[in-house]
């Protein structure tokens, strides 16, 4: 390499290294930040942050705003539930695109100090995987398990933390009929003609206004068009 080229690649690597000693908008660091990031909680007033590496701040959709973050337990565990797939085919790219930011923002309260029980839920039965069961003549376990098996496969390629706990839609059936029958007794969900259960959302005057800001006059405008 000659000079110019060396002189290149010395300033590329400073650049590099100064973007990423830059601090992203949700971290604030704290007055004095002596503790290390995987120092245990301290039981004292101020038990809810873990350490004094720095705040940590999340955007409140129904505020508009940013906010300290504060768990509801005092003692540095957070619970954290999110989304799984519908185990009836391969997870693709923009299925992925979900579980990544899972695993940043997890990883992120892990940095911070706390201990993060996470559940990620498997649908491992709704109309497309009976569907699927019936056109390739397989019981429903035999079909789930596989593509389970799959998406699990996936997210160790990817360096994904797995989930604490991956619970299965066909494992809490009983409470899932418990909690809809308690819903239509308060007249707040309603059955179709081919037996499906929705909510009722006309019996909430702001639904959808508040936290992605629907703009529902426009909507039925549209609809009525249609």
């Amino acid at each position: 390499l000659n000079v110019s080229s060396r002189a290149s690649i010395l300033q590329n690597s400073q650049n590099l290294a100064q973007r990423r000693r830059r601090r992203h908008d949700w971290f604030v660091p704290s007055p004095s930040p002596s503790t290390h990031r995987h120092s245990t909680v301290t039981h004292h007033q101020d038990a809810r942050r873990p350490t004094t590496f720095g705040e940590l701040l999340f955007f409140n959709s129904l505020k508009r705003s940013k906010e300290p973050f504060v768990p509801m337990q005092d003692d540095g565990m957070v619970k954290m539930y999110t989304c799984g797939p519908t185990v009836y085919d391969s997870a693709h790219v923009g299925n992925f695109r979900a579980f990544l930011t899972y695993d940043v923002l997890k990883r992120v309260l892990q940095y911070f100090g706390y201990r993060v029980t996470h559940i990620c839920n498997l649908t491992d039965v709704d109309d497309k995987i009976i569907a699927k069961c019936l056109s390739q003549q397989v019981d429903l376990e035999t079909l789930t398990r596989k593509y389970e098996g799959a998406f699990l496969e996936d997210l160790a390629k990817l360096n994904i933390l797995p989930a604490t706990m991956y619970p299965r839609a066909t494992q809490h059936v009983p409470e899932m009929v418990e909690m809809i029958q308690t819903l239509h007794k308060k007249q707040l969900a309603y059955q179709t003609e081919d037996g499906s259960w929705y909510f009722d959302t006309q019996k909430d005057d702001e639904y959808g206004t508040r936290l992605v800001e629907l703009q529902l006059d426009d909507m039925e405008q549209q609809q009525q068009q249609q």
